[in-house]
């Protein structure tokens, strides 16, 4: 499952999935972030392999299909920090809810601050590993 704070970011997920997945044709992938916003049913048909969505549009489609969650192994946060500064911390904790006792979680983020203790209760279940990134430039080359 992966969450984003907008539908448009949701969105700019979903096609860059649909591109590295096409060679893959047994996995299953939806955008809930348009699909919601269609009021289509589709969501209550099948079992998917990965959950593109708002934290709002994937609790709209939670109150028909709890159980659409009920198996995720990992719940990846893009641009977490966001999610909270755009008013998604009820969404959120309703969410976790729906979840197994049990998953990964995965914070990421170009803005990520230091203290990710909010997001972290919020979130993440069992201990938490914090891997920063750092670009190095070399000549002309980003790396």
């Amino acid at each position: 499952m992966i969450l984003a704070p907008t539908k448009e970011l949701a969105n700019q997920i979903y096609e860059s999935l649909c591109r590295l997945t096409s060679s893959f044709v047994f996995l299953q992938t939806i955008n809930l972030a348009h699909f919601a916003e269609e009021g289509t049913d589709d969501t209550q048909k099948e079992v998917f392999d990965i959950v593109v969505s708002t934290p709002a549009r994937l609790l709209a489609v939670l109150r028909r299909n709890p159980s659409l969650v009920g198996h995720v192994r990992q719940v990846v946060l893009d641009e977490a920090d966001l999610l909270l500064s755009y008013g998604y911390k009820e969404e959120m904790k309703k969410i976790k809810e729906c979840l197994p006792q049990r998953y990964q979680t995965i914070l990421t983020s170009a803005t990520l601050n230091e203290d990710i203790t909010e997001i972290k209760t919020l979130m993440a279940v069992g201990p938490l590993t914090s891997l920063k990134l750092k670009v190095r430039v070399l000549g002309s080359i980003v790396y």
